[in-house]
């Protein structure tokens, strides 16, 4: 069953002529992973006379490389410095999207009463990205659509989710769908999700996936 991720796009950094970069920074920031891009993007944003789109790439692309190392406190600094520059453009949007993720993966390591703020600051993040046009705009919609999920707007996730499945097939879709109405005990439409994604088990892993769903589902819908 196909799942879909969390949007963190790589930025090509178009470093102009003169900033004088050396021939490997620029690709190492675009293309490096973890430690290595970190470096060659910190090394490109030393450099005075580099112009705001290649600052924004810049900062974008050792966003996400944090990001991969578990530095979310840098990353989201690095997003913030990003978004302070430019809030219009492509890159924006990534930005925005990123930032978001990043927010959802602070989350998780915070404690209840303050988990609510960074799930609404990274809904409002998926908001801006989707009213600039990220793409693929199927993944931003579940994405933003486990936020509400998780901040208990039942009715807004399942819109999310109704737009993903609009879009494109999808069984994460499905599932997540399911459980949201089967919150809102909307039990029919739950029921009507389940069969579905029940049609598209074909193996041990998801067989067992539905009969967790289907237990779900029974317990809020007796």
């Amino acid at each position: 069953m196909r799942q879909l991720i969390v949007l963190f796009g790589v930025v090509v950094c178009a470093a102009s002529a003169s900033a004088q970069v050396t021939d490997s920074q620029p690709d190492a920031c675009v293309h490096g992973a973890g430690r290595e891009a970190v470096r060659a993007c910190t090394a490109l944003l030393a450099r005075v006379a580099l112009d705001d789109g290649d600052k924004v790439a810049s900062y974008l692309n050792r966003g996400n490389a944090y990001v991969s190392l578990g530095d979310l406190v840098r990353a989201l600094k690095d997003f913030d410095s990003a978004l302070a520059i430019d809030q219009q453009s492509a890159q924006a949007r990534r930005a925005f999207a990123s930032r978001a993720g990043a927010l959802e993966e602070q989350a998780k390591l915070v404690r209840d009463e303050d988990r609510a703020a960074l799930l609404e600051r990274a809904a409002a993040d998926y908001d801006r990205a989707i009213a600039l046009g990220i793409q693929p705009l199927d993944v931003a919609y579940f994405n933003r659509g486990q936020v509400r999920y998780s901040l208990g707007h039942l009715e807004e996730a399942v819109s999310d989710f109704t737009l993903v499945l609009d879009t494109v097939e999808d069984t994460a879709a499905l599932v997540a769908r399911a459980l949201a109405l089967a919150d809102q005990h909307r039990c029919d439409r739950a029921a009507n999700d389940v069969g579905k994604v029940a049609a598209t088990a074909t193996g041990p892993a998801d067989v067992s996936l539905v009969r967790q769903l289907k237990l779900y589902v029974s317990e809020r819908c007796p």
